[in-house]
């Protein structure tokens, strides 16, 4: 189960929540993707 907390200056419609919820999730998805096609999930990587 998950669930958002969703704050914003003006009223926001439920689709435009949707939207971005979908958006992020598929951001988080290329980041995991990215990570494991270089071996960034394997290692820490320090600065």
């Amino acid at each position: 189960m998950a669930f958002y907390r969703c704050w914003t200056p003006k009223p926001a419609t439920l689709a435009q929540l949707v939207r971005v919820a979908d958006i992020r999730w598929t951001v988080d998805e290329s980041f995991q993707g990215a990570k494991g096609q270089v071996g960034l999930d394997q290692h820490q990587v320090r600065r």
